[in-house]
C-alpha cells in the first residue's frame, strides 16, 4: 500500500488533525512524534478510547496493508499498549484493533485502543474481536507478517527455479562439449590411422635376393645361347 502525503488528500478528517488541528483536538492529543499522533476519541466507546494514526495518509483498508507498513503498524500497536498501561489498564482490560471496510468511518488508517469497561453493551458490539467489522490488531500484524514470509518464500522458489535453469543449461553445455570432444577424438583417431596406413604402404621393402636370382637366370640363358651359336 502506498503512503500518500496528507497534503494531497482532500476531505480527510485525520489529515486535518495532522495539518490543521483545532483547539479541541490539540487538547485531546496525548502523544505525538514525527510519524504518529495519538488522541482521545471525541465519542469514546469505553472508559479510555484512544485513536493512533500515522501522520502520512495511509488508506484505512487493513486487508491491503503490505510489508511496507509492517514497521508502522508495529509502532502503532506498541505505542497504544504503552499508553494504556500508563493509564493503569492491564492487558485483560484492553483491546486494540482496526475496523474493516466498509465499517470504518474515516479512510485514514487508525488504531482503536480501548480500556474497559465499555460505556454500554450496545456500543461494545462495534468492537467485537473476530466480527466482520472489527479485527484484533495482533491478527492484522500477523496477517502482514504472513505476506512477508510468503513473499520471501516466493522469492526463494523463484531463485531456486532460476538456479535450476542455470544448472540445466550448464549440464547441457557440458554434455555438448563432451560429445564434441568425442567426435573430434574419433576424427583424429581416424586420420592418424589413415596416415599410418599410407606410411606403411609407401615404406614397404622388396626382397633384393629375388632380383639377384632373376639376374643370374638371365646371364645363364644368354651364355647358353652364345655356346649354341658358336657350335654352329
Amino acid at each position: 500500500m502506498r503512503l500518500i502525503p496528507c497534503s494531497s488528500i482532500l476531505n480527510c478528517e485525520f489529515c486535518d488533525v495532522v495539518n490543521n488541528p483545532s483547539n479541541d483536538i490539540k487538547k485531546r492529543i496525548v502523544y505525538e512524534d514525527e510519524d504518529i499522533i495519538v488522541f482521545h476519541d471525541m465519542k469514546p466507546a469505553a472508559r479510555m478510547h484512544l485513536l493512533v494514526i500515522p501522520r502520512r495518509h495511509t488508506p484505512a483498508n487493513v486487508n491491503f496493508l503490505t510489508v511496507d507498513e509492517e514497521s508502522l503498524v508495529q509502532r502503532m500497536i506498541s505505542i497504544g499498549h504503552r499508553l494504556l498501561k500508563q493509564a493503569d489498564f492491564n492487558t485483560d482490560n484492553t483491546r486494540l484493533g482496526f475496523h474493516l471496510p466498509p465499517y470504518n468511518s474515516v479512510n485514514h488508517l487508525h488504531l482503536h485502543c480501548l480500556g474497559f469497561p465499555f460505556r454500554n453493551k450496545l456500543i461494545g458490539i462495534k468492537y467485537v474481536n473476530g466480527s466482520p467489522w472489527f479485527k484484533n490488531a495482533d491478527k492484522i500484524l500477523k496477517q502482514i507478517e504472513k505476506r512477508r514470509n510468503d513473499s520471501r518464500s516466493s522469492k526463494r522458489l523463484s531463485q531456486k527455479s532460476q538456479n535450476s535453469k542455470i544448472s540445466l543449461k550448464n549440464e547441457e553445455k557440458r554434455v555438448g562439449d563432451v560429445g564434441q570432444n568425442e567426435d573430434q577424438k574419433h576424427c583424429t583417431d581416424y586420420d592418424n590411422k589413415r596416415n599410418q596406413n599410407n606410411i606403411d604402404y609407401c615404406g614397404t621393402d622388396y626382397d633384393d635376393d629375388d632380383d639377384d636370382d632373376d639376374d643370374d637366370d638371365d646371364d645363364e640363358h644368354l651364355e647358353k645361347l652364345g655356346r649354341d651359336y658358336s657350335s654352329r
